[in-house]
């Protein structure tokens, strides 16, 4: 059974991923609920989400929608 921070990283994997894939930005519904759909719980997919905002690695535009940083 993966340890929380393997789990943590897993879906910010997951994440980076579906946004690199959309070809707009999300809002955090949308992501939220794109990744429920491949199975990961709504707690650790909000957390992964503002810990990739915090290091910069996904940006949060100022109409609130989430983008790849890469």
């Amino acid at each position: 059974m993966p340890t929380r921070a393997e789990e943590l990283n897993q879906v910010e994997q997951a994440i980076l991923g579906v946004l690199r894939e959309s070809p707009a930005p999300m809002s955090p519904y949308e992501l939220v609920d794109a990744l429920k759909r491949l199975g990961w719980e709504e707690g650790i997919v909000r957390a992964a989400m503002w810990y990739l905002i915090d290091r910069e690695e996904i940006d949060l535009t100022v109409d609130r929608q989430l983008r790849s940083a890469a």
